[in-house]
This record gives structure tokens, C-alpha cells and sequence, in this order.
């Protein structure tokens, strides 16, 4: 063969033999681990940070250009877009993971409710009269000035003497002058100052507890100062006076006292203006002689209270509750139906009087009644009272009741009890002012059961209530239930 053909066919297998024939290549190398970082880790409410994921291959190597997918462990406190960008949502923390071919990497933001900067207070009227009231305003911002809101506010006045402020930014008029009210909250404050004008008084009225009082018996009197506009003004010094102090006088206080029959007018006079009222002091009618102000009438039964005052023809009957009892022209009241009830006698110049009437709900029932027999008491007084059981015609072998006095305000300061009569029934006191008893008996019980004795001091001051007794359980010595037969009464108390 040539020298020129082997030549050829040796350089031809030594091109071969130099890798000419391909294989060996190689793609990108794969990501290893992934790391997210955050430009920062604690944002405001409503700012936003961004995201950056850090790739690299199982040499340590960074890998650029590789596809990211984000997501934030808890939306409610952060999101995160596409590219990255973490956007605060409300307070908390959340995790803000990176994922890309199949490695993943995570970085927690932390969002804080932004801090309050400023505060300013506004106040509704700037310049209000002793007395009056407004409102105070606080608006809190953070440093660029966005409005922030539910954030607790401390509030305080400058002179307390002038102007007070409430925990919920009313402000309260004391006296002339002037006053910052101030708002503070997370360390930062903000006021408005407010100013307190005297208004005078341009018109003083007075009124009158009741326009009739009788000889001993006292009311209360009460002014009003008003300003020009008819405003309400309070705590103006008030000086009363009677111009017939031998029919009536008043303290400083208002209290007006009859003294002898006729009339009296009681002025009130405050910063040069005056108004007043006619008190007219009489003599009480006399409807009821003392033993007749409490009285049980049966059913279809009459009673004429003796009228001590008037004539009847110059006499106004009228009851209160005419399915209880009626009254005739003549003050005859007849019992229609079971309740209580008053019946008021009224004539022009006289203090007007009334009865009490207790009509059962049937004549020959149990009643669970007083032995009080008029209603009326002096302030300051001890007053004795036995809580009666009457049997009436229907005898009975045992019982369960409550008796209780009640009144707004308290018409007792003070009080004892006792058990009485045989057998004295069980008593407990199951709280202020209400009791229960337990009787038994073994033998049929009849007659007036006295079973309580209550001995109360009544309080100094004119008021009224009412002793209430109820039944809760009758029966006969047979065991026959005697509710549907018997009555409950409440019993009146006026201290006067």
C-alpha cells in the first residue's frame, strides 16, 4: 500500500481516538438549597418589604435565572406577590416561602400596628357656661399622618376647677376661666383649650310639691334659673323667703312648713331676678275619723266614713278603683269586688283626705291583715304593728306566708320582730325586709291569729310604702287548699 494511503488512514484513526465522536455533554446544574431573604423583617400595617430567594447547586455555587413561586403562610397578617414584594395585612407574624424545583426556603416578616405620632383634640363648642357641657374630640395619626384608629385615650383637664372631663371626653363647665383638656395615648398628647363663661340669671320659677299642705305638714320648693335664651342654668346660690311667714315659712333649703290656715307666697330670688309660688295651708277635711283610714268591707257591703270637715254637699267623693268599691255622692262606699283601693274626698279651701278600703274576695275567706287602722305617722316615730291571720268563718289547720315592706326610699330605719301567738308560727328572714312563716296546728285554728309583731322607727323625712302580705299556702284542718278563698293585702304607710 502507499506510504500515502497509510499516512492517511493513520491520521483519519487518530482524529477518532481524540474524543471526535461526541458524548460527555451536559445541562445546568440543579438547585441544591434555597434561601429566602427579606430587605426587612418587621413592617408597619400597610407597608411593604421586598422578598429575595437565593438558589444555589450542591457546590455552593448561586444559580440565577430560575423560576420562583411565593407564598405566605398566613394571609391574614402578610401576602406576597409573584415577584416578591410582601405587603403588611394586620399585626402578627408569617412565614414567606420561596419554592423552586422541588427545594424550598423561608423567611419570617413580622407586621406591628403603626405607632401613634401625634394627637390633636377638638372640642365641640370652645367657650360653654357654667353648667353646660361638650365634647371633646381626639384624633391619634402615625408619623405620615394617616389617621389611626380604636387606640385608648387617657383624658385630663388643666384645672378641674374650671372644667372637668370625663373618661369619654365630655367636658364639664364648674367655674369662670379656663382650661386645657388633654388626650393621650402611647406616650404622645394633644389639647384644646376651653373657656367657662358665668351667664347670669334672667329668670328664676319656682314650683311646689304640692300646692296644699296642711298646718304642720311640710313641701319642697323648687327653683329654676333659666338665661335669656331660656337655658337651664345650675348651681346659682338661691335665697328663699315667705311673705307670710305666720301661714307659711321655708328654710335655705326649699322646705316649705304650713303653719296656720291661709296663704303665703314663697319666693326664690337669685342674682336680682325672683319667682315664686301660692301655698294655700288648710285644714284636713276629715274624710275617716282615726279608727276608719283602714277598713275591711265585704262584698256588697257599705261603709260611710264619718266626714268631719264639709258638708257632703260641698264634698267630692271619688275612688280610685271603681271595680273595687264605688262612692256616692254622700261619701257611702260600697264594696264591689276584691282588691284595695283609696277613696279620696276633696272641697275647695280644705286639705283634701282619703280611706283605705279592703274589700275579700269572699265574706267568710281568711284574711291576712294589719291591726293598723289609720295609715298615717309621724316622721321619727316607733310604730308597733301586729300581722293578723283571720280566720273569719272558715277555720284552718296550717298556712305558709311572706310579709315584706317595701318602699322607694326605705320608710323604716330601723326594726325588730317577733313571733306571737299559740302556736307562734316558724319564721325566718329570707332577706332585707321580706319575711316567711310557717303555722301548723294540730287542732283547727280560728279566729284573730296575731302571728307577728314588727316594731319599726320611721324615717324623719315625709315619704311612703306599703307593708305587703301575701299568702302562699292556706289550709283547712282537712287538708283542703283555702287559697281560692282568701286574700292578700298590702297595707299603706304615709309618714307625714
Amino acid at each position: 500500500m502507499p506510504l500515502r494511503i497509510r499516512t492517511a488512514i493513520a491520521l483519519c484513526v487518530a482524529a477518532l481516538g481524540c474524543g471526535g465522536g461526541g458524548g460527555g455533554v451536559t445541562g445546568p446544574p440543579p438547585i441544591a438549597t434555597l434561601s429566602v431573604a427579606l430587605a426587612q423583617s418587621s413592617i408597619v400595617i400597610g407597608e411593604t418589604t421586598t422578598a429575595t430567594a437565593n438558589a444555589r447547586d450542591a457546590s455552593g455555587n448561586v444559580l440565577t435565572g430560575r423560576t420562583m413561586s411565593w407564598s405566605s403562610s398566613n394571609l391574614a397578617v402578610a401576602t406576597v406577590s409573584a415577584t416578591g414584594v410582601v405587603t403588611a395585612v394586620s399585626a402578627g407574624m408569617a412565614g414567606i416561602t420561596a419554592a423552586s424545583e422541588g427545594q424550598s426556603g423561608a423567611a419570617t416578616i413580622t407586621v406591628v400596628v403603626p405607632p401613634v405620632a401625634a394627637v390633636t383634640v377638638s372640642l365641640a363648642s370652645s367657650t360653654i357656661a357654667i353648667g353646660s357641657t361638650t365634647q371633646a374630640t381626639a384624633t391619634s395619626k402615625d408619623a405620615s399622618g394617616n389617621v389611626l384608629t380604636g387606640r385608648v385615650m387617657s383624658w385630663s383637664s388643666s384645672n378641674p376647677a374650671v372644667a372637668t372631663v370625663s373618661a369619654t371626653g365630655v367636658v364639664t363647665a364648674v367655674s369662670a376661666g379656663t382650661a386645657g383638656i388633654t388626650a393621650a395615648s402611647e406616650g404622645q398628647s394633644g389639647s384644646a383649650t376651653v373657656t367657662v363663661i358665668s351667664t347670669s340669671v334672667a329668670s328664676v320659677t319656682v314650683s311646689v310639691g304640692s300646692s296644699t299642705i296642711g298646718v304642720g305638714s311640710t313641701t319642697q320648693a323648687t327653683a329654676t334659673t333659666k338665661d335669656a335664651g331660656g337655658n337651664i342654668l345650675v348651681g346659682r346660690s338661691v335665697t328663699w323667703s315667705s311673705d307670710n311667714t305666720s301661714i307659711a315659712t321655708v328654710s335655705t333649703t326649699g322646705v316649705v312648713s304650713g303653719v296656720a290656715t291661709g296663704t303665703a307666697n314663697i319666693t326664690a330670688t337669685s342674682e336680682g331676678q325672683t319667682g315664686f309660688a301660692g301655698i294655700t295651708v288648710a285644714l284636713p277635711l276629715g274624710f275617716g275619723l282615726s279608727g276608719e283610714k283602714i277598713r275591711v268591707v265585704d262584698i256588697s257591703g257599705v261603709f260611710t266614713p264619718t266626714l268631719s270637715g264639709p258638708s257632703s254637699g260641698m264634698t267630692t267623693f271619688v275612688s280610685r278603683a271603681t271595680s273595687v268599691a264605688t262612692v256616692d255622692a254622700q261619701g257611702t262606699i260600697t264594696a264591689v269586688g276584691e282588691g284595695q283601693v283609696w277613696v279620696v274626698a276633696t272641697a275647695p279651701g280644705w286639705l283634701s283626705d282619703s280611706v283605705y278600703v279592703i274589700v275579700p274576695r269572699t265574706s267568710t275567706g281568711p284574711v291576712l291583715r294589719s291591726d293598723l287602722t289609720t295609715f298615717n305617722v309621724k316622721p321619727g316615730s316607733t310604730l308597733v304593728i301586729n300581722i293578723i291571720l283571720d280566720t273569719r268563718s272558715t277555720p284552718i289547720g296550717g298556712a305558709e306566708l311572706s310579709v315584706g315592706y317595701t318602699t322607694s326610699p326605705t320608710i323604716f330605719t330601723g326594726g325588730t320582730w317577733s313571733a306571737t301567738g299559740s302556736p307562734a308560727p316558724i319564721v325566718s328572714n329570707l332577706q332585707g325586709g321580706v319575711f316567711r312563716l310557717s303555722l301548723a296546728s294540730g287542732s283547727p285554728l280560728t279566729g284573730q291569729l296575731a302571728i307577728l309583731r314588727l316594731t319599726f322607727t320611721t324615717t324623719s323625712s315625709n315619704t311612703s310604702g306599703f307593708l305587703t302580705l301575701t299568702l302562699i299556702d292556706l289550709v283547712s284542718p282537712t287538708g283542703t287548699d283555702l287559697l281560692p278563698v282568701s286574700t292578700s293585702t298590702r297595707i299603706p304607710i304615709i309618714i307625714q
